[in-house]
């Protein structure tokens, strides 16, 4: 009987620490990053994170028409970067931005965007 009850007492005590890890998820906090050296400058971030920050400084996102995107992001220095963008398949991909996103842009000399990514995931900060 001892035995049987140490085995429940080892699922219990088992079965609660995964409990508990699941109900805390893992989480990411990404504040406004942009690199503009090298051959592939980028700017990144999560807009929940960036949104809900005490920084009065920092914001990224992007806004798009019919035909044309553009993507900016600030970080908390004050730097400005923004590329635009007349490809269909970019804009796209701007239309699934919402405020729980993370947004990845990278731009070429011209100013127009060659990469946009965005993540919408469990992972994110919500808005």
């Amino acid at each position: 009987m001892k035995q049987f009850s140490r085995r429940v007492l080892a699922i219990a005590v088992v079965s609660s620490m995964f409990a508990s890890a699941a109900l805390a998820g893992g989480k990411t906090s990404y504040q406004v990053t942009i690199n503009d050296t090298g051959v592939k400058p980028y700017a990144t971030g999560d807009l929940g994170y960036v949104r809900n920050t005490a920084d009065q400084v920092q914001y990224i996102g992007c806004e798009t028409t019919a035909v044309l995107a553009s993507c900016y992001a600030v970080n908390s220095a004050g730097l400005y970067k923004s590329c635009s963008t007349t490809d269909p398949a970019l804009i796209d991909l701007v239309h699934s931005l919402n405020g729980d996103s993370t947004l990845y842009f990278s731009w070429n000399t011209s100013g127009n965007c060659t990469v946009i990514r965005v993540r919408t995931d469990s992972l994110n900060a919500p808005k």
